[in-house]
């Protein structure tokens, strides 16, 4: 049964990968195609475990069995986008793989700039030609001396460089070149060229543009939500002994409730509920405790060295206000000088709060008192959202229980 189940997710990964053209040249030789394989991966792993095990179909299966499959999937698949990616280019620079021969049709500015924006070699493609479109509005005769020029040379692709707004061109230019069975690009222009890479969406018929998207969406964030959920679910019930003993020290070591409350920024600037074990005598103006502060009490200090205080966040966790890995919430008011002059700040509520992130295994472990030490929070913070993968996760999850474990983390 694992067998089977092994095959038909990976036939149904390499139908879809192929269905996304993965197979061509620039499929094989950009890096940027190799997370796409992944990410295809691990969105058939999810539907065939939904699928498998309510309908019967996973009988023999164990959870911890598709796990394992899919973590060795994942990489069998990145190590053969590593092995496709320098057996193409490797072909292409010993001339075994002869590269894609493209035609450049636009005006003089257009095509110097697309010529500069495309890493022909990268790419596995040859500019055979620079055409000005002009010759497409001279006469029947300029127009068949150009495709008579793009068969001799052997083209397969046109590139159009020519500016969005001149649409009345280019249809004409994309009718003459129907005349060839070769697949014909549009460049983009100058205010395409600003917007990070987009794709298109057809709603109700038409086309359009996607200039940006949520951070996580679809599979990815489908993946993280899954993870944060079976590791906090997982830990409540491991330490449960361990969460009622220190409840019953915090309640022993001082008057008052076990756990304390704080309301922070988190996910779109929504506000929330931030749950800890108490760790002082009393709550005051700043509900965190500071090092060394004299009102933090004996088992708070322990509580804030191992970061155990911050256990009863899982249920935060489950309830999704929070996430394993993601920027720390700060209980911040509006208009904090520390981040009015940040204009970036806001950016830092695009993913969920979470336990433990990328500023804090780097360093920001303390309150970020100054507005100097907000910005080093805040530019960490926006460089974990930038580079998000599951695997960096797994990364700061590894070195906050190492940093936690044995050196004091406060």
């Amino acid at each position: 049964m694992a067998l089977v189940f092994c095959a038909a997710v990976a036939s149904a990964t390499v139908v879809l990968v192929f269905g996304r053209r993965g197979y061509e040249m620039p499929g094989l030789t950009d890096a940027g195609a190799t997370a796409m394989r992944r990410r295809i991966w691990l969105g058939v792993m999810m539907v065939a475990a939904v699928v498998a095990f309510p309908t019967g179909l996973g009988d023999g299966l164990s959870p911890a069995a598709v796990c394992i499959v899919g973590l060795v999937g994942l990489g069998v698949v990145s190590l053969t986008g590593r092995l496709f990616l320098a057996a193409a280019r490797f072909a292409l620079l010993s001339g075994y793989l002869g590269p894609s021969r493209i035609l450049l049709v636009g005006d003089r500015a257009c095509m110097t700039s697309a010529t500069k924006a495309l890493d022909t070699d990268a790419l596995g493609l040859e500019v055979v030609g620079h055409v000005d479109a002009a010759l497409f509005d001279a006469g029947p005769a300029c127009r068949a001396s150009v495709l008579d020029f793009a068969r001799q040379q052997g083209v397969e692709e046109v590139f159009i460089a020519l500016p969005w707004s001149d649409d009345a061109r280019i249809i004409r230019i994309l009718r003459d070149l129907a005349e060839l069975p070769v697949a014909v690009h549009l460049c983009p222009d100058r205010i395409g060229g600003r917007f990070p890479p987009s794709r298109l969406r057809l709603l109700g018929g038409r086309a359009f543009m996607q200039l940006a998207h949520a951070p996580l969406d679809g599979i990815r964030a489908a993946l993280k939500r899954c993870f944060d959920v079976a590791v906090a679910a997982t830990a409540l019930v491991v330490l449960a002994p361990l969460l009622v003993v220190i409840a019953m020290a915090v309640r022993l070591d001082t008057p008052g409730p076990a756990l304390s409350r704080q309301r922070c920024y988190g996910f779109n600037g929504a506000s929330f509920v931030v749950y800890r074990f108490r760790t002082t005598r009393a709550e005051g103006r700043h509900p965190h405790a500071r090092r060394r502060a004299p009102r933090t009490t004996r088992i708070g200090r322990w509580l804030l060295r191992t970061k155990l205080d911050r256990v009863p966040q899982l249920y935060n966790v489950l309830r999704g206000d929070m996430s394993l890995v993601g920027p720390r919430p700060l209980a911040l008011v509006r208009g904090d000088r520390r981040v009015v002059s940040i204009r970036s700040y806001p950016l830092r509520h695009i993913f969920r709060p979470g336990i433990t992130g990328w500023a804090q295994v780097n360093g920001c472990r303390d309150e970020a008192y100054t507005p100097e030490a907000m910005w080093r929070r805040v530019h960490l913070d926006l460089a974990y959202a930038g580079n998000w993968s599951f695997g960096l996760d797994l990364t700061i999850l590894r070195m906050a229980f190492t940093q936690a474990w044995f050196r004091d983390a406060f």
